[in-house]
């Protein structure tokens, strides 16, 4: 397979369906900035994206940035106005991190939930 180039892509696609190259350009670049956007947005556990496969939020990764981030929110600075900034984002991006986490620890519930009733019923099976 001989990889193209991005302009020679958007070329032939924009021919193919007969549109401008600069729409064809604005779409692709829309969806992959939405695609980014979800990934370091902690909008989400799990992303599929077509053609590159799952992206999954790692557990421990959670549980290793959020201490670090109390951490460095407790001693922020908070004097100019960049810093200010930077606090607010600290703070919405441990918001959505303690949101991951609490959909993490569902998912483990589930999870186990799963196991048991399946646990369950080899024992019932067995006995009988």
């Amino acid at each position: 397979m001989i990889p193209y180039k991005s302009k020679a892509l958007y070329k032939e696609v924009a021919e193919e369906l007969n549109i401008p190259i600069n729409l064809v350009e604005d779409i692709i670049e829309y969806y992959y900035k939405e695609i980014k956007s979800n990934i370091t947005g902690l909008k989400h556990l799990r992303i599929n994206v077509e053609g590159l496969g799952q992206f999954v939020i790692k557990e421990n990764f959670v549980k290793k940035t959020i201490p670090k981030y109390k951490k460095i929110l407790s001693n922020h600075d908070t004097s100019t106005f960049n810093a200010y900034h930077n606090k607010i984002m600290l703070e919405k991006k441990l918001i959505a991190l303690e949101n991951i986490e609490k959909q993490l620890a569902k998912l483990e519930l589930k999870k186990q939930k799963i196991t048991n009733k399946k646990e369950n019923y080899k024992l019932n099976n067995n006995e009988t």
